[in-house]
């Protein structure tokens, strides 16, 4: 997924949405916390943003030291995606 800033536009990856709605709800949270916190990347600042977004729909994640996609993502207690690598 991406964030244009330029042109206000969203992407979210196909792989996402075939993961699932709730999977593609997270993506899109992920990609407005972007948008709220412009020129923050993935620091602090846009992890506090995303954290707030994401707990309005119940969801959690465990993030991976030093990457952008979470180890595990879960709704309401359920995991609904696990990336075992």
């Amino acid at each position: 997924g991406k964030t244009f800033y330029r042109w206000q536009k969203v992407t979210i990856p196909t792989w996402s949405i075939a993961e699932g709605r709730n999977h593609a709800l997270y993506y899109m949270l992920h990609e407005l916390a972007h948008v709220v916190t412009i020129g923050h990347g993935h620091d602090e600042e846009f992890r506090r943003v995303e954290d707030k977004l994401l707990a309005v729909y119940g969801i959690t994640i465990v993030r991976r030291a030093k990457s952008p996609y979470p180890k595990t993502i879960s709704m309401n207690g359920e995991v609904i995606h696990e990336d075992v690598r």
